[in-house]
């Protein structure tokens, strides 16, 4: 049997080549998407926290930052008083949005820029004494240490 005009021979590549290959196509289209969504689950548990009432343990998801603009026991007696003492409110409903990354982020004019951070909209649903509103705002959310961290932002 003779050969056959117009047949290619097929060159192998090994396995590993080819796992290492798909892996860093997989991570440059879906790192983004993938560490977006770390960044929304660290904001979802900071207000299921705190919609708990557990303020403390939501501090404790802040970055450094925010941590030193509100040290723990200010943020729980300011946060618990305002919502429950002032508002009447027992509880809230609360949505977060898709995040979208953002690059040279800066909490305020005089702090240092991040490289990287996550902004992510959370619509906070009350139900007081004084009726029913939902307050709105960008949350944003930062890697430090390995860890995902939550920023409000003061910038005008």
């Amino acid at each position: 049997m003779g050969r056959r005009w117009g047949r290619r021979k097929r060159i192998a590549l090994p396995a590993g080549i080819l796992a290492v290959l798909l892996l860093i196509l997989l991570a440059e289209g879906f790192g983004p998407l993938i560490q977006g969504e770390g960044a929304r689950e660290t904001v979802r548990r900071f207000y299921t926290l705190e919609q708990s009432g557990n303020f403390g343990e939501a501090w404790t998801l802040f970055d450094p930052q925010m941590q030193a603009k509100y040290p723990k026991e200010v943020y729980i007696q300011r946060r618990a008083h305002v919502f429950m003492q002032d508002f009447g409110v027992k509880t809230f409903d609360f949505t977060v949005g898709r995040p979208s990354r953002v690059t040279s982020w800066k909490m305020s004019e005089d702090s240092p820029a991040f490289p990287g951070a996550y902004r992510i909209p959370v619509r906070q649903h009350f139900h007081s004494a004084f009726g029913n509103f939902t307050i709105e705002q960008d949350v944003f959310a930062v890697r430090e240490d390995n860890q995902w961290r939550i920023l409000w932002s003061y910038r005008d």
